[in-house]
Parts: C-alpha cells; sequence; structure tokens
C-alpha cells in the first residue's frame, strides 16, 4: 500500500503553501530524487523560471534543531570558500517551514552539473580536494555533534561495539554466526588500536556521506557537497577511507561481482592521498597514516554486521567467504 513512508505526494505541501511560506510559485509537478533519510523532490520554480529541490523530513527521524545547526554550518562553509547549496528563508529570515501535519520542508538550489565519475583519476583529484578544503574549514568549528551522536557507521566506536554484541546474539544458530564471529572477534582490538592514536588523529567537521551522488561538478568546474544533513564532527581519517572506497568502482559493484571483494585500487588511492595530503591543513600525521588501514576493518566489521540484518542467512554466509581474502589482506597489513 502507498503511503507517506514510501510516496511522497502524501506530505508535499500544495503549490498555494509553498507561495504563503516562501513566495515560491510552482505548479504542482514534481520529479522524486533519491533519498534514504526523507522525501526529496525536484520542482520547477515560476517567476523566475529556475529549478529547485525540496526535503521533506519527519521530525522524530531529525530535528529541527539540529537541521538549523547544520544550515548555520553551511552558511560558515560558504564563507571558507567551500561550495554548498545554502537553504532558501522564509520572509521571516527561517532556513525551513512546518507543514501542518508536521513536515519539516527545506528548499534548495538545484546545482546543476554531474556528479564525479567513480575511477576517474581526475575526479579523484577533484574530490580530493574539495574533501580537503571542508575540514580545513571544520577544524574550528565546534557546533555540531560528536561522532557517538551517529548509528549505523564505524565513526561511532561504543556504538559499533553495541551493534556488534547484538548482532551475535541474534546471529546465534544462524549458518553464518561461525563465521560472523571470526570476522569480529578482534573488533575490540582494532578499536583500541583507533583509540591509541587519537592524540594523532586530526578532529574536524566531517560531511559523512562524502559518495559521488552527493557531489556535483558545475560548469565552472567547482564541486558542491549537497544531502549534507550528517554532518558531525570527528576523525577525518574516517572520512578520508570512506572517500577512497566510495571513489573506487568497487563500491557500486553488485553481490558477487570480483571487484567487490577487493580494496581500492592502488594507483586511485595514492591519487586521492597525494592530493588530499596537499591541501589538507594541519598537515596528514604519521598517526593517520596508521589508522587507515584499522579504519577499513573497522568499516569491513561494520559492513558484516548490517549485512546480519539486511539479507538471509546463506547470502550473508556467502558475502563473508567472499570477503575473506580481503579481510586476511588488511590484517597482515596493519
Amino acid at each position: 500500500m502507498t503511503n507517506y513512508k514510501t510516496d511522497p505526494k502524501y506530505v508535499l505541501p500544495s503549490p498555494e503553501w509553498f507561495y504563503r511560506q516562501f513566495g515560491i510559485q510552482w505548479n504542482g509537478q514534481y520529479a522524486t530524487l533519491g533519498s534514504n533519510t526523507a522525501h526529496v523532490v525536484k520542482i520547477q520554480r515560476v517567476d523566475p523560471d529556475e529549478t529547485l529541490v525540496i526535503r521533506i523530513s519527519d521530525p522524530s527521524r531529525i530535528s529541527q534543531d539540529r537541521i538549523s545547526q547544520i544550515h548555520r554550518f553551511q552558511t560558515y562553509l560558504k564563507t571558507q570558500g567551500v561550495f554548498t547549496a545554502l537553504p532558501y528563508e522564509t520572509p521571516q529570515g527561517e532556513t525551513f517551514s512546518t507543514t501542518e501535519s508536521g513536515f519539516t520542508i527545506e528548499i534548495y538550489p538545484f546545482i546543476h552539473g554531474k556528479s564525479p565519475q567513480r575511477g576517474d583519476f581526475e575526479d579523484v583529484r577533484l574530490v580530493a580536494r574539495a574533501i580537503a578544503r571542508l575540514h580545513h574549514a571544520g577544524v574550528d568549528y565546534l557546533d555540531l555533534p560528536g561522532e557517538e551522536s551517529l548509528f549505523q557507521n564505524h565513526v561511532a566506536l561504543e556504538q559499533l561495539r553495541e551493534d556488534v554484541r547484538r548482532a551475535k546474539e541474534l546471529s546465534k544458530g544462524k549458518v553464518f554466526y561461525n563465521l560472523y564471529m571470526e570476522y569480529t572477534k578482534e573488533a575490540e582490538r582494532w578499536i583500541a588500536a583507533i583509540q591509541a592514536l587519537r592524540t594523532g588523529l586530526i578532529e574536524t567537521s566531517l560531511h559523512l556521506d562524502t559518495g559521488p551522488q552527493n557531489m556535483i561538478t558545475d560548469a565552472d568546474g567547482q564541486l558542491w557537497f549537497i544531502d549534507c544533513n550528517h554532518m558531525l564532527r570527528g576523525r577525518r581519517v574516517f572520512e578520508v577511507c570512506v572517500s577512497i572506497y566510495y571513489m573506487d568502482c568497487s563500491s557500486e559493484a553488485s553481490l558477487k561481482a570480483p571487484h567487490r571483494y577487493q580494496g581500492p585500487d592502488p594507483q586511485l588511492e595514492t591519487v586521492f592521498l597525494d592530493e588530499y595530503k596537499e591541501f589538507c591543513e594541519p598537515p596528514w600525521t604519521s598517526e593517520e597514516n596508521q589508522a587507515l588501514n584499522i579504519e577499513r576493518m573497522l568499516m569491513l566489521i561494520h559492513g558484516a554486521t548490517y549485512w546480519t540484518s539486511r539479507w538471509d542467512e546463506n547470502t550473508v554466509r556467502e558475502e563473508l567467504i567472499r570477503f575473506g581474502d580481503y579481510r586476511q589482506a588488511l590484517r597482515a597489513n596493519i
């Protein structure tokens, strides 16, 4: 059955509402864009003619205080020369509005351009530079929550501990149980290793979802960050680790595709790191060099934990088997 959870038409306000709240006119037609945490649609404004993005979120999933916090940081980023789409304001200066049914509405300009291409070294350099500048801008910006505020992500080490504990309990008796136990038996070792390096791991503000789908290169070659609603403070080596993964072709590989089960292309990693290190500030540290593969191991442990609740038992077991060589290679390099 179609409802507000799956179809934006049940929560998208009327054109009259948009005109009252934002002074924006449109004809009621929209196109759905992808998002995992909110409804996101594209509309065409009239007078002036421009494309807008509407984000519709449930305050029970992301509070309006949190949204305001993110908007403040985006505004700060703009002053630091980092390109990110800023929300439209109401006549009262608010960066969002609330519908009668309680949903939060944000409006953003649609950034015309293309997403970076995985595996393309020039795009890899562009992404690395942009992320380095974002991190530089965020080092002294403190008005964001810390790592442990996030769930379903290995940046939050205490949450990862809890997720692994819960998955072990729920996996008892399943065909992949012994394999999952093997994958996670050293989780505490790797968490402790990251914590031991903490004094040399630079903390800054993170985008936290730096996949190509959340970056747009415009006609002038500027890279824009979009979908910024997860931003928080954390160790930048984490975001470097996952960004290298996102820019590698393996990150979009389907189940059973051979390149899904190997590490990032070494040349791509070198290109990314060389460019990032040239533009990052403070300089990249020796502790961050040590932490990079540990972050990869924690990402794999998080992935394995996530799979236990996503797929049937045999699929989880087969995935754990296929990733076995990669896991052993990681262990050998830490």
